[in-house]
């Protein structure tokens, strides 16, 4: 089974990025049946207080406390993405050849030379309201978050997001992404997908098997390479709704929701503030290797760039640096001008890149100022190409979008944010013949 985990905190997250395993490597099964008592058989654990130092003592780590220890800050602002300015642009366009990789003879992804052309799953098994709205506000339009969603609807919940998980989208997304080449999937979790915690309003259901079921697909016939997204951990990461909900930040500093993050992290594999953080990637990396050193940790670069957390690790691990970058959020954005600036945002993403190699997790189509329709294919191109010769490529963000809020200039962010959309209507085909970067 191709498998990967994302453990999202603050905006950081660390991915566990696998191929299917090997004959000789002993793994779970792709056939596999999970049911609710099985899925959370390995991580019940008592609900008091957990002691700081007994959860450090069973991960086998120390508390970190090497918080200055890091490298130069790239300011968000600054930095990711780069500032767009006013400037005279070329009409000339590039149409080069890519050739891009897919799995075969169940070997390991080697990141340093993988190129991923990659699109996300998001909204599907983790709710967001923006990607999914007219859904959402037949059931609790008042509702911000998956969280309050589901206090809202109460016993109710579980059943409506079970059949939401089966109507949003289906093997023929696969289908579709594939014809166009992607070779790669990210899939957003909530925390509540691997363990239940008491208190939690989050569901946790079938999620496993939706998931399976898909990554199967996936994998069986398009040879593609999945990782799996942990976008949520116990308390609450960075008050935003994507990081348990709106408001809730208690993750730090509290052990209790350390032993259940670490527990999310054990159940992912069996189904395949700065010193507190690098505690939990130590012990997750720690995790990982004692299940299998070829399995890469990907961490989120929260923003700061590779070159931050870069010195925390030693050179031998296994590590990718998963960095975001959206254009709909860059001051003075306007669609005519980003093209360069794609250009030079790859270009730095690579010169920052350390002794570990640079994944773009997210990217999509919307700028802040004049979007329009037409526009939209050479920015497409120019991003996928961009994040394949600078980097180790990208996912878009995200396969199937239903949002119906208005963009500045033409159409509504379905238009620029489903990648099913765009290849239905011509914006994303197989050849890359648009690319504003030679």
């Amino acid at each position: 089974m191709s498998l990967a985990t994302l453990l999202s905190l603050l905006g950081l997250a660390a991915l566990v990025s696998a191929l299917p395993q090997q004959s000789s490597v002993s793994t779970i099964p792709t056939t596999t049946t999970f049911t609710d008592t099985t899925i959370y058989s390995t991580v019940a654990v008592a609900t008091s207080q957990a002691s700081l130092s007994s959860v450090l003592s069973a991960a086998q780590i120390t508390q970190a406390a090497n918080a200055t220890a890091h490298g130069a800050v790239v300011p968000f602002s600054a930095k990711c993405p780069l500032p767009v300015t006013s400037t005279t642009t070329s009409s000339k366009r590039y149409a080069p050849t890519i050739s891009w990789p897919h799995l075969s003879g169940g070997k390991y992804i080697n990141w340093k030379t993988y190129k991923a052309n990659g699109a996300n799953l998001g909204g599907w098994l983790e709710k967001e309201k923006t990607h999914d709205p007219i859904w959402w506000d037949q059931y609790a339009s008042d509702a911000a978050d998956e969280w309050t969603f589901c206090q809202t609807l109460g016993k109710k919940c579980g059943a409506v997001l079970e059949a939401r998980y089966t109507s949003f989208l289906n093997t023929s997304t696969i289908d579709q992404l594939a014809s166009v080449g992607v070779n790669t999937l990210r899939i957003p979790t909530t925390y509540a997908a691997w363990v239940k915690v008491p208190g939690s309003q989050l569901y946790t259901g079938s999620q496993q098997l939706h998931l399976r079921s898909i990554t199967n697909y996936a994998i069986t016939k398009y040879n593609m390479h999945i990782i799996i997204g942990l976008h949520s951990l116990p308390g609450g990461v960075n008050n935003l709704d994507i990081g348990e909900a709106l408001g809730h930040d208690a993750w730090f500093y509290n052990a209790t929701n350390l032993e259940w993050s670490f527990l999310a992290v054990d159940a992912i594999l069996a189904f395949i503030a700065t010193n507190w953080i690098l505690t939990y990637l130590n012990g997750v990396l720690k995790r990982v290797n004692l299940f299998n050193r070829k399995i890469p940790v990907m961490i989120q670069d929260c923003f700061q760039g590779a070159s931050f957390w870069a010195p925390f690790f030693d050179s031998s691990d296994n590590i990718v640096f998963d960095s975001h970058v959206y254009y709909f959020a860059a001051a003075g954005t306007y669609s005519e001008y980003v093209l360069p600036a794609i250009c030079g945002q790859a270009a730095y993403l690579a010169e920052s890149e350390t002794k570990f190699p640079t994944f773009v997790g997210e990217w999509a189509l919307q700028v802040m100022f004049n979007n329009t329709l037409a526009g939209r294919k050479e920015v497409f191109d120019t991003q996928r190409y961009a994040w394949e010769k600078y980097v180790a490529g990208g996912s878009f963000w995200t396969a199937v979008s239903y949002a119906t809020t208005a963009v500045d200039g033409q159409g509504t962010q379905r238009d620029y944010w489903s990648y099913i959309d765009l290849i239905n209507t011509g914006v994303i085909t197989t050849a890359t013949n648009a690319s504003y970067c030679e």
